[in-house]
């Protein structure tokens, strides 16, 4: 039966690990989350795309729904699965038994949902993103920047962090775990 303890002891091991497997497998839950998050953004906007003069979405939802999209897909949805992949692979291939640094391995992965807040909060205030799939500066430090753009480069920030902090962890890993005898090249 389902109670609330049984439930939290099988939760708290997986919010609280630093072994690179299960962090991994973090990565790609979350990555494959916010594909199908970007699949339904994507999916909202060619819905305004589909008849001429379509009412659907106005023009700031649909501008906030494609940076979105774009936001999500690429450093929401492709980037944390190829940091999963990484967790997974990197101390296999060099025969090490974790990575150097588990606990900034952890805090690189639970930076992504910080992130994810950040960068959607905008639009449950109303005020989403609307700088497109790039953001160029104009958009964002100009005097018509609403809030959700600035919250959304506070996500793109953290999600920054969040890949430095995992490649100096990686950096670390092959430098310092390398198994005996394994040369540079190998």
């Amino acid at each position: 039966t389902f109670t609330i303890s049984n439930f939290w002891g099988y939760l708290k091991p997986w919010l609280t690990t630093t072994d690179h497997k299960e962090v991994g497998i973090l990565y790609f839950l979350y990555g494959f989350t916010f594909f199908l998050v970007g699949g339904v953004l994507a999916l909202l906007f060619r819905i305004q795309l589909a008849l001429p003069e379509n009412s659907f979405l106005s023009e700031t939802e649909y501008n906030s729904f494609f940076t979105l999209h774009g936001t999500t897909m690429i450093f929401l949805a492709a980037m944390p699965m190829i940091a999963g992949f990484a967790n997974w692979i990197v101390p296999l291939q060099i025969g090490a038994h974790d990575l150097a640094l588990p606990r900034m391995n952890a805090l690189a992965f639970w930076l992504n949902p910080a992130a994810a807040l950040l960068i959607f909060t905008g639009i449950f205030s109303g005020q989403g993103a609307d700088v497109g799939w790039t953001g160029y500066a104009p958009y964002i430090v100009s005097h018509t920047a609403h809030s959700g753009a600035t919250l959304w480069v506070a996500g793109q920030i953290l999600l920054v962090a969040s890949s430095t902090v995992a490649g100096i962890n990686f950096m670390t890993t092959f430098c310092t775990m390398r198994a005996p005898g394994m040369g540079w090249m190998q």
